[in-house]
């Protein structure tokens, strides 16, 4: 018999590695398109990033780089399905738990060493050591990695962990039970390789001699770090080595560190940007669907925009406080009024519907207004707070007028509705929002939760006990053994049925409020091609773009 389940494990193997590699990504330029001279793109990220270290962060904007300069085991195709990247294919065993990958033998360093599954071996144990501090760690136990846990706590050296080179090319995983999407966990940006060697030799090092720095990193993506200015630009080119070179188009990308939305736009209609970030400005939404429509980018998004409550603050400790916060929202309002870019209320933390998946709605969100804004009036009553006592308390958001917009219309309604709540606003920058979030340094704060892989789980693991990214200090027995079933579940539908308790616990729990499921929107050139409008994931792989011959407006950002 088990030499039966090897046997297919084996044809798995054989099965997937024909499927697979079928769908290896880079541009797809069709025949006979002229293609543009000057292959150089400026895409707006929105902020300074806060470091290129995948083990040291926890912002989407730092993962925007990370993907051109490091390469996982897979990737995403533009339609945010996962494809291989350095693992040309993988099998596994019949019972889920042992994974085998087989790297690719052409994948190299930008500085020519050959990726190796020691590098993945490498990477992995140092994201999991408590030394390296790591605020993603707690992924490694989402996957169910073996002695994850006991490592990340220090119980055990990082050898133990589950993760083993069986020769140069050939990475396996042990798992404490199975993860039938195991595969779609990989794409995160926390599990990519980094270069041991530079690492070691500059990884205590600052500023200009950290080993991410210009002149000491070192990538296995397919493009390679070549300049920074902070606060300015940051530029990437073309690398050589990057095993798919021959089929990327795109010669040079710089990302710029733009945080206001309306000089985005302002910058983009002057023709400095190709791709301007992933917000635009209210006030300019109406403006530009009527002057530019082919130029706005919209795509579904497994995105929430929500506010997180910290447990640890006795302002948020009791749950009735809680719930009469989120139940006085008036959502459709503020996607209506306020943010008006096709964006939907949002009750739970998963979008309804979206991966086939259906969260169940609290029982409150089909009351009327009205009724809704008296029950949170008794609630925040029943737990002390008045006109005479009011429930008071700061709100944390980082720099961009979007995100003040949407704190003020908030506030506004928590006042004019409850009258017994007051709030302040915390603008910080964006390395020290992240810094502040991570370590509980705050009431309530601004988040916006993107799914990683397409899997409900991406957006429920951050809130079990364990895990390194719950900001909200939230604790509850019942939502972590809801999620551990899950996991145990034989099939995708019983998984979901799991999800769906889950979400009914976060609603009625409360640690954090969603206020709306978000859409990927953009201005984008209309020279840019290779972006798919199907992508949920939010994802973009600039060797996966291509621009077509146009007419190149000057920019100092293009040589």
């Amino acid at each position: 018999m088990i030499f039966h389940y090897r046997c297919l494990g084996l044809l798995w193997g054989i099965l997937a590695m024909v499927t697979r590699i079928n769908q290896v990504q880079a541009a797809q330029v069709p025949p006979n398109v002229p293609l543009a001279k000057q292959q150089q793109l400026v895409m707006n990220n929105g902020v300074e990033v806060q470091t290129l270290d995948p083990h040291k962060t926890t912002g989407w904007p730092e993962a925007n780089v990370m993907r051109d300069l490091l390469e996982g085991l897979v990737v995403m195709d533009p339609e945010g399905k996962t494809a291989p990247g350095v693992a040309s294919y993988w099998q596994h065993s019949a019972d889920l738990k042992t994974w085998t990958f087989y790297l690719r033998h052409d994948a190299k360093w930008s500085n020519g060493d050959p990726v190796t599954a020691r590098d993945f071996v490498y990477s992995w144990r140092r994201l999991a050591d408590p030394k390296t501090k790591a605020p993603k760690a707690s992924y490694l136990m989402d996957m169910h990695l073996l002695n994850s846990q006991a490592v990340i706590q220090g119980q055990l050296p990082a050898e133990k962990l589950g993760v083993s080179a069986l020769d140069q090319h050939t990475l396996q995983l042990q798992l404490t039970q199975p993860v039938a999407y195991l595969v779609d966990m990989l794409v995160y940006y926390p599990l990519f390789p980094v270069h041991a060697p530079t690492v070691e030799q500059y990884g205590n090092g600052v500023d200009d001699n950290k080993w991410y720095a210009v002149k000491h990193h070192v990538g296995n993506g397919a493009y390679r770090l070549t300049e920074w200015v902070v606060n300015e630009k940051l530029v990437l080119s073309r690398s050589p080595t990057y095993w798919n070179n021959p089929q990327t188009v795109i010669n040079r990308v710089t990302y710029l560190p733009t945080n206001d939305e309306v000089v985005d736009t302002r910058r983009y209609l002057a023709g400095e940007i190709d791709i301007s970030n992933a917000r635009l400005p209210i006030e300019r939404w109406e403006h530009l669907q009527q002057e530019r429509p082919k130029e706005i980018y919209l795509a579904p998004s497994w995105s929430t925009y929500i506010f997180e409550l910290n447990q640890a603050m006795k302002q948020f400790q009791d749950s009735r406080v809680r719930q009469a916060l989120s139940l006085v929202l008036d959502r459709q309002q503020l996607v209506s009024k306020l943010t008006r870019q096709r964006e939907t209320p949002a009750y739970t933390l998963n979008p309804v519907g979206m991966g086939g998946f259906s969260a169940p709605l609290p029982e409150w969100a089909t009351w009327s207004q009205s009724r809704r804004n008296q029950e949170a009036k008794r609630l925040l009553k029943q737990a002390g707070y008045d006109e005479q006592h009011p429930l008071k308390f700061r709100l944390l958001f980082n720099v961009s007028e979007v995100h003040q917009q949407i704190c003020l219309a908030v506030i506004g309604q928590w006042q004019q509705q409850l009258g017994c709540v007051q709030v302040n606003l915390d603008c910080q920058e964006w390395k020290v929002f992240l810094l502040s979030r991570l370590d509980g340094e705050f009431q309530m704060c601004r988040n916006g939760q993107q799914a990683v892989y397409s899997e409900p789980s991406a957006l429920l693991n951050i809130y079990l006990s364990y895990s390194s990214e719950n900001s909200t200090r939230y604790r509850s027995e019942a939502f972590d053994r809801i999620m551990a079933q899950a996991v145990q579940a034989t099939d995708r539908q019983q998984r979901y049925r799991y999800y769906q308790q889950a979400e009914q616990q976060l609603a009625k729990d409360v640690p954090i409020i969603p206020l709306f499921h978000c859409v990927n929107v953009r201005l984008v050139k209309p020279y840019v091609k290779g972006l798919s409008p199907r992508n949920p994931m939010n994802t973009i792989y600039t060797k996966d773009l291509y621009l077509i011959q146009h007419k190149q407006l000057p920019s100092r950002y293009r040589q």
